[in-house]
């Protein structure tokens, strides 16, 4: 994707960002043909950062992103997951999926987060790759259980979340 100069990572990650910033364009441009898609767009937040194109997608409440407590995914996820494979295919990046799930009221001794988010997190790779993405491409799949929430409130719904991030070139964890 990028050529190497004599400083070889600066450009590489010169070319991430352009591209970067170009595929967040795409994917916020999809939202006006269809209400159902303007609807899906916000459960999408993006954000470029050091390891990449971060493509988060989040509950609202009421509408959940897999059915209540297991990792089958809803329509909602299905329709996301296709449009983010549409876009990602522009590109050769590798890609990191991590699966998120919010707190659970009750203290459980064998607490179900940790497999609900893998689970999760897997069932994302299975969508993209259902999708057209190359298996080859998926580099990381993490589950984060409960541990880095986004609310203040453990427990919001906003805290089950998937992230996909398409990696900088340079960054091959």
């Amino acid at each position: 994707m990028s050529a190497r100069g004599n400083t070889g990572t600066e450009m590489d990650d010169d070319a991430d960002q352009e591209a970067f910033e170009t595929l967040e364009k795409m994917l916020v441009g999809q939202g006006g043909e269809t209400m159902v898609m303007e609807n899906a767009l916000r459960h999408i937040v993006t954000r470029i950062t050091d390891e990449g194109l971060v493509i988060e997608l989040f509950e609202l409440e009421g509408i959940p992103l897999f059915e209540d407590g297991t990792d089958t995914p809803t329509q909602l996820l299905r329709d996301l997951s296709a449009l983010i494979s549409s876009t990602a295919k522009a590109v050769t990046n590798g890609i990191a999926i991590g699966g998120h799930v919010r707190a659970t009221p009750i203290v459980l001794a064998n607490s179900p987060v940790w497999d609900q988010s893998a689970n999760r997190a897997a069932k994302m790779r299975e969508l993209l790759e259902d999708s057209g993405i190359a298996p080859a491409r998926i580099k990381r799949v993490t589950g984060h259980a409960d541990r880095t929430p986004v609310l203040q409130d453990t427990m919001a719904r906003r805290n089950n979340r998937i992230e996909v991030v398409l990696l900088r070139k340079t960054d091959r964890k």
